[in-house]
């Protein structure tokens, strides 16, 4: 109980700062990890295996078995834009702390820099930087608590902006129904200087995940909540009253089915068949009703918001691939390398 008690106290501080606003800092915090990752819809916080990078998603799935599991991932994003990470894993027996140090970055790329003339002087870049220290502690059989702290760090040609997020996540295991369920609070934090003279909010971000490892088939099927803390998601920064951005057809739609749909839009569902000895090979997929709904360009036929991807590996080195479609005009390729450097040591 002591420790509960602890935990909350050092955190409320945090929570206050965590406010929802209109516009976010620093919102390449909820960018997917991986290829895994992206593949699953964008979110996968109810499993728990050897993958570092899932200590990201939620600090309490970190465990043993990622002990000096070594990970690195490059997105290829939109317009030019890339991003991606690297994280490496230790486990502490003596405290029984499974913990994880990784680095993330996000690449704008090259822009031009002009007058108010349009006379061109030049060009700028821009991009964000994150550093990540966690730990997670099993307290029994089925019950994993763990903390992440981020040192964030934003530059735009000479302006720059710093701040310090939070990650809190529980676990709960039962192995016995080969269920697992995770709550976590992403991205508490504030900012300790900005690009102007205002603080923004973090993209804080509330989920709750569980997933089931089906019986008689290799497959595990998860369902997940996000962004508990803003209900309200189909119509955020939106004026019902302007027609740009409210269609006929919605404005005429019932309150139930608004609501049903409000609903959806804090879901993803997603899938993974692990096949082989040892679940050497993997096929992914998923969904984001957010993704979908925002995305989707009305006249047009997409698979916007739903998302594949695969993964195997050969000897020492794990390779995941991963899609995920976007808008018409391109989706999202991510590529992940993954090992643990303790087999390196194998003969």
């Amino acid at each position: 109980m002591k420790y509960k008690v602890a935990i909350l106290l050092i955190l409320f501080p945090f929570f206050l700062l965590g406010q929802i606003g209109g516009k976010y800092t620093f919102h390449f915090l909820n960018l997917p990890h991986s290829a895994r990752i992206t593949a699953l819809g964008s979110s996968q916080i109810a499993t728990k295996d050897n993958d570092i990078i899932l200590g990201l998603q939620s600090p309490s799935l970190l465990n043993p078995s990622m002990h000096k599991s070594l990970a690195v991932n490059h997105n290829f994003h939109l317009a030019d834009i890339a991003f991606g990470n690297a994280a490496i894993g230790y486990h502490v027996e003596k405290w029984g702390l499974s913990t994880i140090v990784a680095i993330n970055y996000l690449s704008y790329g090259d822009f031009i820099r002009t007058d108010e003339f349009a006379n061109v002087q030049g060009e700028f870049t821009g991009g964000d930087i994150g550093f990540t220290l966690g730990a997670a502690k099993k307290w029994n059989e089925r019950i994993t608590t763990g903390i992440n702290l981020k040192w964030l760090q934003s530059s735009l040609d000479v302006y720059n902006s710093s701040g310090l997020g939070v990650d809190f996540g529980v676990t709960y295991e039962n192995p016995e129904k080969s269920t697992i369920t995770t709550f976590v609070v992403r991205n508490i934090g504030a900012q300790f200087s900005s690009f102007s003279r205002n603080r923004e909010a973090f993209p804080l971000d509330v989920q709750i995940g569980t997933s089931k490892r089906l019986k008689y088939l290799p497959l595990r099927l998860s369902f997940i909540l996000h962004d508990l803390n803003n209900w309200n998601l189909r119509s955020e920064g939106l004026d019902d009253n302007d027609p740009i951005f409210i269609d006929q057809e919605d404005r005429e739609s019932s309150f139930i089915a608004r609501t049903i749909d409000n609903f959806f839009h804090h879901v993803i569902i997603n899938g993974e068949f692990l096949i082989g000895e040892n679940e050497v090979f993997r096929l992914r997929f998923g969904y984001n009703h957010q993704i979908k709904k925002e995305l989707t360009v009305s006249t047009f036929r997409s698979l916007n918001g739903f998302s594949f991807g695969f993964g195997f590996k050969v000897k020492r080195i794990a390779f995941d691939y991963g899609f995920g479609s976007y808008h018409l005009a391109g989706g999202m390729n991510h590529i992940s390398l993954s090992t643990n450097l303790t087999e390196w040591n194998k003969n």
